[in-house]
């Protein structure tokens, strides 16, 4: 599995987080920074809710809500680019 990334404005890789396990009292978050260098980051309850706090405000919730018509218009423009290049 190639894990989940987050890339920077050009395309490249900036986080790939490979696993998420409870290690003790909080979450450890396996991965590679820059796509190359692997890493093991830490996220405590304080930093979890945090985080928790950020996904849930409007701009990132918004997101979640408009997701499936996102990958509807991927499906959609994959669709139309196929049967353009079939004729």
């Amino acid at each position: 599995m190639s894990g989940v990334k987050i890339v920077l404005a050009a395309g490249d890789p900036a986080i790939v987080v490979d696993s998420i396990a409870i290690e003790g009292d909080r979450l450890c978050v396996r991965g590679r920074l820059l796509g190359t260098m692997q890493a093991k980051m830490y996220v405590g309850p304080k930093e979890f809710f945090g985080l928790a706090g950020l996904a849930l405000r409007g701009c990132a919730f918004l997101y979640l809500l408009l997701l499936p018509f996102f990958f509807l218009r991927r499906a959609l423009k994959k669709s139309l680019n196929g049967a353009a290049s079939q004729n």
